[in-house]
């Protein structure tokens, strides 16, 4: 099983793409605190519903508690094969720090991926 849970706060706020065939996509970063040393800086794609809400209702800095898993691809550039690895986010905890009002009695919002196929 190929499982990670990550909890952290969101670099910066998403931007929502739209791929060639119309799939909704982000890339984020998520700094991990560790105690008295500097944070640990973690990226992540996100695909559908997932990337579609967080673009929408999170911000710098909101708590972020993210499960994903780690996905391999391989690439050629110049003429050599490389591997890409990188985690995708299936289902992820809003937790924003500002006061919003859509955020009413510290409200979470889940999301959860749909599986593509």
């Amino acid at each position: 099983m190929n499982l990670l849970v990550f909890s952290g706060n969101l670099g910066n706020k998403p931007e929502l793409k739209i791929s060639k065939n119309d799939v909704q996509h982000t890339s984020f970063s998520l700094a991990i605190n560790r105690f008295e040393k500097e944070p640990i800086w973690i990226y992540f794609s996100a695909f559908h519903t997932i990337a579609e809400n967080l673009c929408k209702y999170v911000e710098k800095g909101d708590k972020l508690l993210i499960q994903a898993h780690l996905d391999q691809s391989q690439y050629e550039s110049q003429g050599r094969e490389l591997q890409r690895y990188q985690f995708i986010a299936d289902y992820i905890e809003f937790y924003p720090v500002n006061n919003k009002e859509e955020w009413v009695d510290s409200q979470i919002c889940r999301v959860k991926s749909r599986q593509v196929q």
